[in-house]
């Protein structure tokens, strides 16, 4: 059991469903919002935050959320770059250039992912299929023609490759 903003928790998963505990439920939202500021528009909820470690004593809501501000904006840049870059050897195509709503709701997922919500029984949950099915939407990824879904987001892509392939399932 650990203290989260004034309640007693069990731990909780970062990110949802891998068993690694390593957080807590905040005890409220606003707990939450008072130390983030890159992810505060995103996370409006009661949400896994890191536990406080004695040999981590740095490691907190807040150093994760400043952490997460510059992986965005370095990983923003970087694919806006490449983007603008295009070249006959090297087909890049356009996503987040000139599509604040891609920029957004990859800010939101990055958020959400790394921020997962509690459940009343302080467990993580993880993102909703409708959370990674707009993500796809907004940054102009094709849809399955069969269904109009993306085949990212399906539970069986998910439990194979994790979530937006990166290799960790859960």
């Amino acid at each position: 059991s650990a203290t989260g903003g004034g309640i007693n928790s069990v731990a909780c998963d970062v990110p949802a469903g891998s068993a690694t505990g390593g957080g807590i439920c905040s005890a409220t939202k606003e707990s939450v919002q008072r130390q983030i500021s890159f992810c505060r528009d995103s996370v409006r909820y009661r949400s896994c935050i890191p536990a406080h470690q004695p040999p981590w004593d740095a490691w907190n809501a807040t150093a994760k959320d400043q952490l997460l501000g510059r992986l965005f904006k370095n990983m923003v840049e970087a694919r806006i770059a490449r983007e603008m870059n295009n070249t006959h050897l090297e087909y890049v195509k356009i996503r987040l250039m000139s599509n604040p709503d891609c920029v957004r709701a990859f800010r939101h997922m990055l958020c959400w992912y790394n921020f997962p919500k509690c459940d009343d029984m302080n467990r993580s949950l993880p993102l909703c299929r409708t959370s990674c099915e707009n993500f796809y939407t907004a940054c102009r990824f094709a849809p399955s023609s069969i269904d109009g879904l993306h085949d990212a987001c399906r539970a069986s892509e998910i439990a194979k490759q994790g979530l937006f392939a990166t290799g960790t399932p859960h």
